[in-house]
């Protein structure tokens, strides 16, 4: 290992780096006033009692994902004690709507699941050592080891994972069909996809018309 050792005194630190730690006091105390709007007593976010959707999980965690981010740059204490209460608060809360089982997303793709699971990654992070992360990180990977019984979610043959949607209640086939996919697209710019290698995709980009997801589906080869 290299090691590096600073030899010249700072006694005046830049204008930039004080404004900087002036800005993180201010940041430091915001998250005060924006807990007693969104938040409930006991943590979970101001919400229907019930969860509708089967999209927005990652969405309720992303409300606080950079607290233990923030604690690591320099943030007071308080961030750290912050960002646990709100983990275990919007983890209660999405088991309630069912959308948790386990503590941890029931099955869903990996790219929503990212979204959702940078703040747990973030907590690890920040607090390497705290008993209830370790545990929990490898109780979370063991759902894909095949360790829990209720989520066989890899395939020791073909050494991959079975469902496109996966998670603490196994693997899951996609929940959407192409026919309800290409309903959704059908409001959605054409500019949203990136399409500039495909061919014909410069047409595809400038049409609005209501033909134009059929048209999408068939430079898939799905139509």
């Amino acid at each position: 290992m290299i090691t590096i050792e600073a030899t010249i005194p700072c006694s005046t630190p830049p204008a930039w780096a004080v404004l900087e730690r002036k800005l993180m006091e201010v940041m430091d105390q915001s998250v005060y006033p924006y807990l007693e709007k969104y938040t409930r007593e006991d943590g979970t976010l101001i919400y229907r009692d019930d969860f509708r959707s089967r999209d927005g999980a990652d969405d309720f965690y992303e409300s606080f994902y950079n607290w233990p981010l923030f604690y690591l740059l320099g943030g007071g204490e308080h961030m750290l004690s912050l960002a646990h209460r709100e983990w275990e608060a919007i983890t209660r809360q999405l088991t309630a709507y069912g959308n948790v089982y386990k503590e941890y997303e029931r099955g869903y793709d990996q790219f929503h699941q990212a979204e959702s699971y940078i703040y747990f990654y973030l907590l690890g992070l920040a607090d390497p050592t705290n008993p209830r992360l370790v545990e929990r990180a490898r109780r979370f990977a063991g759902l894909y080891l095949n360790e829990d019984p209720e989520a066989p979610n890899y395939d020791p043959e073909h050494r991959l994972i079975r469902g496109p949607h996966n998670g603490s209640t196994g693997p899951h086939a996609a929940r959407a069909t192409v026919r309800r996919a290409m309903a959704i697209l059908q409001g959605w710019p054409a500019m949203a996809f990136p399409m500039r290698t495909c061919r014909g995709s410069r047409a595809m980009r400038t049409s609005r018309t209501p033909r134009w997801p059929e048209g999408w589906a068939r430079l898939c080869g799905r139509a």
